[in-house]
């Protein structure tokens, strides 16, 4: 994410973990399937990079948009209240319907 704070265009193996939040607009995901293959396609992504200011260019507000509408503290902050919020309801809930003690 450091990259796509200055507006910088991502280029990953498409590996999962962190290449899962790349998208076509925001940079190139390059498939891993043998070393010989993703040397290749890595090599045509930084020739296809280097050789297209504009699309560069492109990618690296797309990527720096996503960041602020996906990944901002306020949004972090709003899923977890969300969660928090849920979690609470639910448990009210069970507390409602769980069998209440008899005392003598």
């Amino acid at each position: 994410m450091a990259s796509v704070k200055i507006s910088k265009w991502i280029m990953r193996n498409d590996l999962g973990g962190p290449a899962v939040q790349v998208t076509e607009e925001t940079g190139i995901k390059v498939p891993a399937i043998s070393p010989e293959q993703a040397v290749h396609d890595l090599a045509a992504a930084m020739v296809k990079l280097a050789t297209d200011p504009a699309l560069r260019a492109r990618m690296g507000q797309a990527a720096r948009q996503r960041l602020k509408e996906h990944f901002s503290w306020d949004r972090k902050a709003s899923l977890m209240m969300e969660i928090y919020e849920g979690v609470c309801r639910a448990r009210s809930r069970a507390r409602s319907h769980a069998p209440q003690p008899e005392w003598d």
